[in-house]
């Protein structure tokens, strides 16, 4: 993946249960990070993607509250954030 852009990453429109699929348009080649932030601008989870398969990413939020929040995704270049509902 030449960098991270918004149109290049896919989050479910509907509420995730256990675990968030993050898609991505084409395979990830470098090292990529996760941040988990609520509503009130909190980093709840922060990790390195160590599990990533071609165009899928599988992030476990079986901990998380229900409720609204922020993705945050990071390679070495780049950034994207987009929002999911946890039910």
């Amino acid at each position: 993946m030449d960098r991270l852009t918004i149109s290049s990453v896919t989050l479910p429109a509907y509420p995730v249960k256990d675990l968030l699929i993050v898609k991505t348009i084409t395979k990830i080649s470098t090292d990529l990070y996760y941040t988990i932030i609520d509503t009130k601008g909190r980093e709840i989870i922060s990790n390195k993607i160590i599990d990533a398969y071609e165009g899928l990413i599988k992030i476990s939020v079986d901990t998380l509250k229900t409720g609204i929040y922020l993705l945050r995704l990071s390679d070495n270049d780049s950034f994207v954030v987009s929002s999911f509902v946890k039910a």
